[in-house]
């Protein structure tokens, strides 16, 4: 737990990033619908002095789709950091499609992993926006190994049963969803499949 906060309070930064990549600069972002098709979006950053750029891959961390190994299907999402968890490198799965929802549409949400399972790594990042003028106002953490369910051979299960409840403390049932993500800061390889939002699982690149 000790290793959780380190990550989540020396990083604390890396929520904004993670936003940043995947909801609107400004202004209220476009309502989505639950049951719309989601899909993932793997992306590698880190911040440039005062500044987040997503840089892609690199040598700090990375991100990618591999047919290498899969807890279903043919793909996963492998994710690395290389350097030490101290620096603000990081690597992610966003889950496209549900901008502009409302938190409670979430509902149960989870992933597997095989790799690593701690409190920080891997783990859902979830921003949101209470006053609906588009911009951050929230990012909830859910940790892999505070929510373990189910074990599968190499594969650890996490779920969360509905996302109005996190690691960082109670949801606003009516935020409007500005990203959802699954986050690696943590030094270690990690491979993520069968990511579930809101009743539906997705886990290669054509979903």
């Amino acid at each position: 737990m000790n290793r959780m906060c380190k990550s989540l309070g020396a990083l604390t930064a890396l929520t904004f990033a993670v936003t940043a990549v995947s909801a609107p600069a400004q202004g209220a972002p476009d309502m989505g619908a639950p049951g719309q098709d989601l899909s993932l979006k793997p992306v590698a950053g880190r911040f440039v002095g005062d500044d987040f750029k997503p840089v892609g891959n690199g040598t700090a961390a990375q991100a990618q789709w591999t047919n290498k190994l899969a807890h279903t299907g043919k793909f996963s999402v492998l994710m690395e950091k290389s350097v030490p968890t101290s620096e603000p490198a990081f690597a992610a799965a966003i889950v496209d499609g549900v901008e502009g929802w409302i938190v409670a549409d979430l509902g149960s949400i989870g992933f597997w992993v095989d790799g690593p399972c701690t409190g920080g790594s891997p783990r859902f990042n979830l921003g949101y926006d209470t006053d609906g003028d588009g911009d951050r106002d929230g990012t909830a953490f859910y940790g892999c190994a505070n929510h373990v369910t189910a074990t599968d051979g190499d594969w650890t299960q996490m779920s969360v049963a509905t996302a109005t409840v996190s690691d960082s403390g109670p949801v606003p049932a009516t935020a409007t969803v500005l990203s959802l993500s699954v986050l690696v800061d943590e030094q270690g390889t990690y491979a993520v499949d069968d990511v579930t939002v809101a009743g539906q699982t997705v886990g290669e690149p054509n979903d």
